[in-house]
């Protein structure tokens, strides 16, 4: 990994109730606007996923909840906003629930078959908080293979990694690959933005770390 920038003083963060999270932002298709809401207190947790729909002759949106994450297996506080795939099928990460340690989940949302009836969550990743990561805050991802592209907030030292997620070829399982781990020293930490895909170079930045101990602009190259 080569370190391309080192800035000399820290950027401001989001604080939403005791989680750190990036603000979200619109992706947009077909005319509809899918974005994530998360909402969180000392009480109470709302995270959705949810379709904003332009009227046909002027006047409010409509909006259409598409999945309520319940904070277990699936996951909770998606704060990144999702991408779409070719088949309209919608993936992002929450940086919290999952299976192991509550460290967050890479999410495939389906859409019903023939437009109507609920969409379908699939969990394609739990972290763990180990050496894998945890805690993304970021949207993903893809190349032109149909793999995704991360990152997380923690890793083997604490300070955050850059992933891959590779398809099955025949099963359900999607397969882990950490390209970097971040060291927290001249290399960055805490990544909380996408990472940028050109050609097969990754490019991204860091909100800690470096000379300046105030973030990096990092390359991650094969």
């Amino acid at each position: 990994m080569v370190t391309a920038s080192s800035f000399a003083s820290p950027l401001p963060r989001v604080t939403v109730g005791r989680k750190l999270c990036s603000t979200p932002s619109l992706a947009a298709t077909t005319g509809a606007i899918r974005i994530p809401h998360s909402f969180a207190t000392a009480r109470t947790r709302s995270t959705t996923i949810y379709k904003l729909t332009p009227p046909a002759g002027g006047g409010a949106w409509t909006k259409t909840v598409l999945y309520s994450f319940t904070g277990g297996f699936d996951g909770s506080y998606p704060t990144a906003s999702p991408v779409l795939d070719s088949s309209g099928a919608l993936y992002g990460t929450t940086s919290d629930g999952g299976t192991f340690n509550r460290a967050g989940t890479v999410y495939k949302l389906t859409p019903p078959a023939g437009g109507s009836g609920s969409w379908e969550v699939t969990t394609l990743y739990p972290f763990q908080d180990e050496a894998d990561g945890g805690y993304p805050q970021a949207s993903l991802i893809f190349d032109g293979s149909g793999n995704l592209y991360g990152t997380t907030l923690t890793g083997t030292s604490g300070a955050g990694v850059v992933f891959e997620l590779t398809p099955p070829s025949g099963g359900s399982t999607w397969s882990e690959t950490v390209l970097h781990t971040f060291a927290g020293g001249s290399d960055g930490a805490s990544p909380y933005t996408p990472v940028l895909l050109v050609g097969t170079t990754l490019y991204g930045a860091t909100w800690g770390g470096g000379s300046k101990g105030a973030g990096t602009v990092f390359e991650i190259t094969p």
